[in-house]
């Protein structure tokens, strides 16, 4: 069986631990020559660095819950979600998303040792100060979370397997034996594969392996701008199990 196939095969289930399928894609990238695959294949092997490396599918919204402390009389509330239109806009998209830079194979031991179907981060405490007292009138928040499902970490190693898998399909159509190349052969010219990794076509969304420097959202109250301007405790937001 050909190295493309294999990488078929095994991307099509999920019998097959991802960073294997990674690591013979790590051997397809430097069979073919093509150092932006190669690199994506690193950095879902390796994590990612920053907010700026990474792709759209890594970066989901999540609805946030908070406990408030009311100024006046004393006590506090329940965990009460937070709306988002209460939040300054310059803000909604640090909080209200969850940027996952880990490895997959990280990603994949959360998943296998939550045994709740949702999973909660904290805030920053440096939000408390800039929004903690505009959210409720008359209370100040004293503690604050993102929730999400774990559906959601699912689906960001499922998006890893489709791309890899439909890269693979799309190698093979070009040259069904790309994978067995020596070295000094060029099995592919350069051009059609940089045609291949940056065309997604089964619709005219953006490219199979995107990196982008905003935050990629499908909700519209979130801001957009670039994610260059974040504060820099949001770069080290990282999974906790």
């Amino acid at each position: 069986m050909t190295l493309l196939r294999q990488i078929q095969a095994e991307a099509v289930g999920n019998d097959v631990d991802l960073a294997v399928i990674l690591r013979k894609c790590r051997i397809l990238a430097q069979r073919l020559k093509n150092e932006e695959f190669k690199q994506w294949v690193d950095s879902e092997l390796d994590g990612y660095p920053n907010i700026n490396a990474l792709p759209k599918y890594r970066i989901i919204n999540c609805l946030c819950f908070g406990k408030f402390r009311y100024l006046s009389q004393g006590g506090e509330t329940k965990a009460t979600q937070i709306p988002i239109l209460q939040v300054p806009q310059q803000y909604r998209r640090i909080l209200f998303t969850m940027p996952f830079f880990d490895s997959v194979a990280v990603l994949r031991n959360l998943v296998s040792r939550m045994t709740d179907e949702n999973i909660t981060t904290g805030w920053e405490a440096d939000y408390y100060a800039l929004v903690g007292r505009g959210i409720f009138q008359g209370c100040e928040l004293v503690e604050a979370w993102r929730l999400y499902p774990k559906s959601r970490v699912v689906g960001v190693l499922d998006s890893v397997r489709n791309r890899i898998l439909k890269f693979a399909f799309e190698i093979e159509s070009e040259n069904p034996n790309a994978g067995e190349a020596i070295m000094t052969d060029t099995p592919i010219p350069p051009q059609k594969v940089e045609q291949i990794f940056h065309t997604h076509n089964t619709n005219n969304s953006t490219d199979i392996f995107t990196v982008t420097n905003t935050v990629g959202t499908t909700t519209n109250d979130l801001d957009t701008g670039a994610a260059t301007n974040v504060p820099a405790c949001y770069y080290r937001v990282r999974l906790v199990p």
